[in-house]
């Protein structure tokens, strides 16, 4: 069965590494256990599947963001994919520098591994980098935001989310009330996602289209 790939994003089927029927999981519930590697990237990815015949099945279904959810299927007693890992997508949607690259990759990894704290650190990190991408420079990353509010980079909408990024991923570094969680720490990446959807790739989708439509009319 093809399955989006959380390394390299793409729909693919996947090789068993290591045989199934390994035994049980963490929780009492049994399940076989599969090791598979990506048809596309070879990457590696670690699966439980169902095999609780009495239980309602539930079928996988990918996010916008690649993260794995549930939906109820019916009641019949097929196998169904319980848990992945890793069960977010490992790459950046888009490249700014390394140091960018690295950082979000990093962000990912930490999610992954139920870490929230050093999480949020790194997506800050990434806001910082994009914020000087803009052209804002000078000053902490909070006047870095404003700059680019007054610049008209940042709409109100983007600005407040860009804010709840700032502070939590200062929350994530210092001993403050607030400490993040892991559910904190993914909304925290769906945000920085939706930044860079909002002010690098859709605007470069519409001039692309612009350039279509432009040559087309010539």
């Amino acid at each position: 069965m093809a399955r989006l790939c959380p390394h390299c994003g793409i729909k693919s089927r996947f090789d068993s590494v290591f045989p199934s029927g390994i035994g049980k999981n963490c929780d009492d519930e049994n399940g076989f256990h599969y090791i598979e590697r990506c048809q596309e990237c070879k990457g590696i990815v670690y699966s439980i599947w169902n095999v609780d015949l009495d239980a309602p099945v539930y079928k996988p279904v990918i996010s916008h963001e690649g993260t794995y959810q549930k939906e109820k299927e019916d009641e019949e007693a097929t196998p169904a994919e319980k848990f992945s890992y890793p069960f977010i997508l490992m790459n950046p949607p888009i490249t700014i520098s390394d140091s960018f690259e690295k950082s979000f990759v990093e962000g990912v990894k930490c999610l992954n591994v139920g870490a929230p704290f050093a999480s949020v650190v790194m997506f800050r990190k990434c806001l910082q980098i994009i914020a000087e991408d803009k052209g804002a420079t000078k000053g902490t990353l909070k006047e870095k935001l404003e700059s680019l509010s007054v610049s008209g980079t940042l709409t109100s909408t983007l600005e407040s989310i860009s804010t709840v990024i700032r502070e939590v991923g200062n929350d994530g570094a210092h001993p403050n009330e607030f400490e993040p969680s892991i559910d904190d720490a993914k909304d925290i990446l769906d945000f920085l996602l939706l930044l860079i959807d909002q002010i690098y790739i859709l605007p470069e989708k519409a001039e692309k289209l612009r350039a279509r439509r432009t040559s087309s009319i010539k």
